[in-house]
């Protein structure tokens, strides 16, 4: 294809500004081939840079941090069996109460006057089977009157009980020491049956909420050893936990176990529900301590076995590359856990990435850094 405007007329020497235009695109492109690194890494050729790292010796724990949340060890949303209106609420926001403390109670006018009218129900029903009663031992009332007799003298009984039964459940008491979290509703309302009347959280043993991912969790479930502490700053900062209980199922999402944790009963300050803290988790390695490589590092040869690339130095900065199969035994993250024991020992370097742009002998040098361009 010809352009044009840079067509050469016939003995008309090309304009002096495209010439230099294309001595310097010559030079330009010279130099690109002249810093393309062999592929043998042979003498005479740009050594490529590689970015190393040092094989540490395998972790004796796994230590992990984990968002917690206090929370009660049950919350309870309390309500009236019977409905009516208010007369006493007398607790707090806030208020810790005892087992048996009253909480709230309902007018107990109404549910006086269902328990006299029951009485006086049960006194007639009393009277009336008295008198058939006499009269059946004379033989003048039948047995069908006499089992009706008896049929409401029962029913009058059973109407008592439930009346006192409603009197009772007129008043509200705790069940369990705890911690008023809210009242639901104002004094001198007028309530139906169920409605709930306060929140009362179970601070008999407060615990920690924490969301362990699924891996680690099948991992710590059986560990011996396992220490958990707590952060809830510069006066407590390591507060011992232990493991109360889990959600036996993950939630959808995040395929994780809901985890709680006991706080010991001198924790050395006052748990409110829904204070934030930092859980840091330690977990005993044991025997199956591993070598931790980031998964950038690895690469597969032909018979897709798995393999590192080792740098063993001929130089100040500079050496060679080998490649050196090893046995992955866990994933975690951005790192996958090499089996120990194997010919990758602590204290090898191997390349961190881009192991798979080099070949087996390829001459390398270490990377520093990028030079200040001036």
């Amino acid at each position: 294809m010809t352009f044009p405007k840079l067509r050469r007329a016939a003995g008309r020497p090309l304009p002096r500004a495209i010439a230099i235009l294309s001595v310097a695109g010559g030079m330009a492109a010279a130099a690109l081939v002249a810093q393309e690194p062999a592929p043998d890494g042979s003498a005479g050729s740009a050594l490529r840079p590689v970015r190393l790292m040092t094989v540490t010796e395998p972790d004796t724990a796994v230590t992990r941090q984990f968002y917690g949340q206090i929370v009660a060890r049950q919350t309870v949303d309390l309500a009236f069996q019977v409905g009516g209106q208010l007369a006493e609420l007398p607790v707090r926001n806030g208020q810790s109460v005892a087992e048996g403390d009253l909480l709230a109670r309902l007018d107990p006018v109404p549910f006086a006057r269902a328990v006299e009218r029951a009485e006086l129900n049960l006194q007639q029903a009393q009277r009336e089977f008295d008198r058939v009663q006499r009269l059946a031992e004379s033989n003048v009332a039948s047995e069908a009157r006499f089992d009706e007799a008896q049929t409401a003298l029962d029913l009058a009984k059973v109407s008592l009980r439930e009346a006192r039964d409603a009197q009772d459940d007129a008043t509200l008491t705790a069940a369990f020491d705890g911690l008023v979290a809210q009242r639901l509703v104002a004094n001198f309302t007028t309530v139906a049956q169920g409605t709930p009347v306060l929140r009362l959280h179970d601070m008999s043993e407060p615990r920690v909420e924490i969301d362990v991912p699924e891996r680690l969790f099948q991992r710590g479930q059986d560990a011996d050893g396992l220490h958990i502490t707590a952060d809830f700053g510069p006066e407590n900062p390591e507060v011992p936990l232990r493991l109360a209980e889990f959600t036996a199922e993950t939630q959808g999402v995040a395929q994780s176990y809901t985890v709680d944790l006991a706080l010991p009963a001198d924790a050395g300050f006052t748990p409110l529900p829904g204070r934030t803290t930092t859980v840091t988790v330690n977990l005993p390695s044991g025997a199956d301590a591993t070598l931790r490589v980031p998964m950038t590092a690895l690469i597969h040869d032909a018979d897709r076995r798995t393999q590192v690339m080792v740098f063993e130095p001929t130089g100040a900065d500079d050496g060679t590359v080998r490649p050196l199969t090893v046995e992955i035994v866990s994933r975690e993250g951005s790192e996958v856990g090499i089996a120990p024991g194997g010919d990758l020992e602590p204290g090898m370097e191997i390349v961190a990435t881009g192991a798979h742009l080099l070949t087996e002998g390829q001459q390398v040098r270490r990377f520093t850094g990028f030079r200040e361009v001036r």
